[in-house]
């Protein structure tokens, strides 16, 4: 049991660079802030503002449980019932012959923001 436990942590540890590559990269492109900007100035000040929030947020909350709720909640609707039905209109937008299964997919993904929105509701009551 402690190897595994030490397995874990060596994973969180060691992936979790990684993972925090793809957020700052992801908050450049969300403030459209062009490659030829990102120096190494910016990218140090973005690192330590997207590590002070996580680590005010870690401050702040005491219990995990409610954090991994809802994000299985949003998270793990939209990955399964609403992304794929999204990718698939758009990837058939202009062919006629997939009306159908286009509205099928809206249907779906309908049916996943409301199970989205059931589970976020479960998990604050």
């Amino acid at each position: 049991m402690t190897m595994c436990r030490i397995a874990v942590a060596a994973s969180i540890v060691f992936s979790y660079p990684l993972t925090f590559v793809g957020v700052r990269e992801g908050v450049f492109d969300l403030m459209n802030i062009p490659t030829a900007k990102r120096t190494k100035g910016a990218v140090t000040r973005m690192t330590l503002a997207i590590m002070s929030v996580v680590t005010a947020g870690a401050l702040v909350v005491k219990d995990l449980s409610l954090v991994l709720a809802l994000g299985g909640a949003v998270l793990g609707n939209a990955l399964i019932f609403v992304f794929p039905s999204m990718m698939f209109r758009n990837a058939f937008k202009d062919d006629a012959s997939k009306a159908g299964e286009r509205k099928v997919c809206a249907g779906i993904s309908a049916f996943g923001i409301v199970m989205g929105c059931v589970g976020v509701v479960k998990s604050l009551s």
